[in-house]
């Protein structure tokens, strides 16, 4: 479950990071301008961001049901 949060992280890597080095999250935030929204590169963008999450999870998926399962039976 950290690996979501740790993928869509925002704060630190727009501090650590140098100038148009971003993540790709990141990077995603600037489509979205103060006046203008480019609607159909955002879209592809922030589909293509979720594929390595969906990736990882279907290589863990057994461990992450494991850990869910343990976790709710005590």
């Amino acid at each position: 479950m950290n690996v979501i949060s740790i993928w869509n992280d925002y704060l630190l890597p727009s501090l650590v990071l140098p100038q148009r080095q971003y993540t790709i999250p990141l990077e995603m935030y600037m489509f979205f301008g103060q006046f203008t929204k480019q609607w159909h590169l955002a879209m592809a963008g922030l589909t293509l961001s979720v594929f390595p999450v969906i990736i990882f999870y279907f290589f863990a998926q057994k461990y992450i049901i494991k850990g869910v399962t343990e976790g709710a039976v005590k």
